[in-house]
């Protein structure tokens, strides 16, 4: 009989501590969530100004935040 033990893994640490696909992984969340921000950010500045002070948003921030836009819409 054998007994397998596991210490504390975790995704946290330094650099060189993670592995490839754990920092890949990372990379990727990054990116797509990036992306949705830009996303988001397109749609809130389509709407007028007056809907964007209804939900609480300023054309102007959005605007600073996101100066790129989204390129696709």
């Amino acid at each position: 009989m054998s007994a397998t033990t596991f210490d504390q893994a975790a995704l946290t640490g330094s650099h060189r501590e993670r592995g490839f696909l754990s920092r890949l992984g990372a990379r990727v969340v990054a990116s797509r969530k990036a992306q949705a921000d830009r996303a988001v950010a397109a749609y809130l500045l389509s709407l007028d100004d007056k809907t964007l002070a209804t939900l609480g948003h300023d054309r102007e921030t959005l605007r600073a935040r996101y100066p790129q836009g989204y390129p696709f819409l």
